[in-house]
Order: C-alpha cells, then sequence, then structure tokens
C-alpha cells in the first residue's frame, strides 16, 4: 500500500514526464503521416469509420476502437524513442555473452539503437506500422521494443501517456491534413539525445484544413 506522499509523487512523475512524452510524440508521428500518404490515408478512414461526420468528442471507447492509430504511434517510438538510453542498477551479477556486469554496476541500454537493428527490424528505416500487428509481435523477443521500458520497472505512465497522444492526434487528424514535411526521408533528420529525444531543427509541418462534406 502506497503513502499519501508515494502517491502524490508518482503522480506529478507521470503528470510531468508524461508532458513531453505527449508532444514530441506527436510531432514525430504528425512528421511521419506527411512523409508517408498512404499511411495518414489509413489513418484517416479508421477515423471516419469509428467517427463519422460527427464532431463528438473522443471517448475512451473511441480510443480502444483506434487499433491503426495506436500502431501508427508505437512504429513512430520504435523509430523515435523519447528517452533514448535506459538506465538500471545491478542487484546481482549479470552475464552478457562472455562479459560480466558485477552486482553494483550501473549500465544504460541504448533504446534507439536496438529499435534500428537490422537484426530485429528488417527494413530498420521503413515506417510500417504493420510491425505492430499482434502476429508480427510473437515472433519478436519482448524487449526488442522498450519506448515504455520493460518487466516491473517499465514506466508508470504508458497507459496514461499512449491515451493521451491518442487523444490528441485524434482530435488534430479529424480536422487537419500533413501535407508537407521538412524531411523527404528518415535518415534525413537529425537527432540530439540529451534528456529526450529531439529534431534539432525541431518538427516542422504543413497543415490544411479538411473541408467537411
Amino acid at each position: 500500500m502506497w503513502s499519501k506522499e508515494m502517491s502524490v509523487a508518482e503522480t506529478q512523475t507521470v503528470l510531468v514526464a508524461g508532458g513531453d512524452t505527449t508532444s514530441l510524440t506527436t510531432g514525430y508521428v504528425l512528421m511521419m503521416l506527411g512523409m508517408h500518404q498512404d499511411i495518414q490515408n489509413k489513418t484517416y478512414e479508421e477515423l471516419l469509420c469509428v467517427f463519422g461526420d460527427s464532431q463528438r468528442e473522443v471517448s475512451l471507447e473511441d480510443l480502444h476502437q483506434l487499433t491503426y492509430l495506436e500502431r501508427v504511434i508505437k512504429e513512430t517510438l520504435r523509430l523515435f524513442p523519447i528517452g533514448p538510453v535506459l538506465g538500471r542498477h545491478l542487484t546481482s551479477n549479470l552475464v552478457l555473452g562472455d562479459y560480466i556486469c558485477p552486482k553494483g554496476s550501473s549500465i544504460l541500454i541504448p533504446i534507439i539503437a536496438i529499435h534500428r537493428d537490422e537484426k530485429v527490424w528488417p527494413e530498420p528505416l521503413k515506417f510500417n506500422p504493420d510491425r505492430f500487428l499482434p502476429s508480427e509481435i510473437s515472433k519478436r523477443h519482448p524487449c526488442s521494443f522498450l519506448s515504455f521500458s520493460s518487466g516491473p520497472r517499465n514506466c508508470i505512465g504508458f497507459r496514461f501517456a499512449t491515451m493521451a497522444i491518442k487523444t490528441v492526434l485524434t482530435t488534430v487528424l479529424r480536422h487537419y491534413k500533413v501535407v508537407e514535411t521538412e524531411y523527404s526521408s528518415i535518415s534525413e533528420i537529425p537527432l540530439k539525445m540529451d534528456v529526450a529525444t529531439k529534431c534539432v531543427n525541431g518538427q516542422n509541418v504543413k497543415l490544411q484544413k479538411i473541408l467537411q462534406q
């Protein structure tokens, strides 16, 4: 049972960390959709199936139905994990191949390198949301996708962040289409790694309002 102080601290962590995750991921998704119009069209078709021509607010039930959008988000986070590395403190010796990492060591796991490893992800710089179909996920090691970490110490706010990202994107994409981005390929996008994975030149896209029929 958590104390009141622990509950408040964890809630603050979720809200503060979730802000950057939501805004940066939303920007990367819009960039990817602008660069891949066929995928943007499929995303919009799914939105039409769920919402039709209504202008109602997004509900939790709607978010659960947007499975293709969720795959788009996950594929974006594969290519652009907001946290580029993952830190862990070893409580026991760890054997990695011919190496022994002694108890008490601190290690860094390069998430972005794993996510772009062609041995794990064929054609790693190809944007393909169908990598996250259940049938494809079952073929991979469970730790091949680490945008929200893994195991008992995974990101406490991953469900909150996923719902927030889907809500923001749904609100934008029901009314606007991404018609232009600064880049034409993923390999062109310069990144800088500090606390978060950020575009050197920002996330620049051009939106065009969708005219309702």
